[in-house]
């Protein structure tokens, strides 16, 4: 799951919000030992989506905490279709973001 999107929602409500852009790596070079690795952060679901393990993908509200957001089975079924769907703009398109908000405020 593109981690990313994750960290967009998690921070959308905070005073500094996070954003990620969507990119992939075509090829790592090898650097010296003294060079810098380069390094990604990931997000891994349980592949059961099991929401008596875990509810969902929450966002951080100053004031209030953490608030479900949307569960995982939705949030991950909006990814795959604004991914691999024609005629769709991809993962960062604010619709995307609206429609996953309203589903976690009901």
């Amino acid at each position: 799951m593109n981690f990313g999107c994750a960290m967009e929602i998690l921070t959308r409500d905070t005073e500094i919000s996070v954003a990620a852009v969507a990119h992939r790596v075509r090829e790592q070079v090898t650097r010296p030992t003294s060079g810098r690795d380069r390094f990604s952060y990931a997000l891994f679901v349980d592949s059961s989506l099991d929401e008596s393990i875990c509810p969902g993908l929450f966002r951080y509200e100053p004031g209030r905490g953490l608030v479900l957001q949307a569960r995982f089975s939705e949030f991950l079924e909006q990814i795959l279709h604004d991914t691999y769907q024609p005629d769709t703009e991809g993962l960062y398109r604010d619709e995307s973001k609206d429609a996953i908000a309203a589903r976690g405020s009901s």
